[in-house]
């Protein structure tokens, strides 16, 4: 969990951006992402 932290308060890194535009594309039914599609994007992050 800290290392969530860190990354979040860090600047960005190359490619870390595909995360965040996954996230921002389920948003609306985050309930709804497969627990498989939330591992996949925290390693993309």
């Amino acid at each position: 969990m800290h290392q969530a932290v860190v990354e979040l308060t860090a600047p960005p890194r190359a490619g870390q951006g595909v995360g965040d535009a996954l996230r921002q594309a389920y948003r609306p039914e985050m309930a709804e992402i497969p627990v498989e599609w939330r591992q996949l994007i925290r390693q993309l992050d």
